[in-house]
């Protein structure tokens, strides 16, 4: 299965479930770098493509941090 194939897989799973289960605050859609990881494929690591998801505790550079406070909803870090 190709990188692009796995995350589309993860998203409609997400997509199918999440709306009962409240799980992610942030999806990000990473469909360029999966292309990019499908041409580099061949030289990466066992993991390399796999999707995986953050708890909103740590910050990101993408993506909001919550830190599961309803006192931070939305909160984009400002370090990057």
């Amino acid at each position: 299965m190709s990188a692009r194939q796995g995350l589309e897989q993860v998203l409609a799973a997400i997509a199918a479930r999440d709306g009962e289960l409240r799980s992610f605050v942030a999806v990000h859609d990473a469909a360029g770098a999966a292309r990019e990881l499908d041409r580099a494929l061949a030289h990466g690591g066992a993991l390399q493509g796999v999707a995986l998801g953050v708890k909103d505790i740590f910050d990101t550079a993408t993506l909001p941090t919550s830190y599961r406070s309803p006192l931070y909803r939305g909160h984009q870090p400002r370090n990057r």
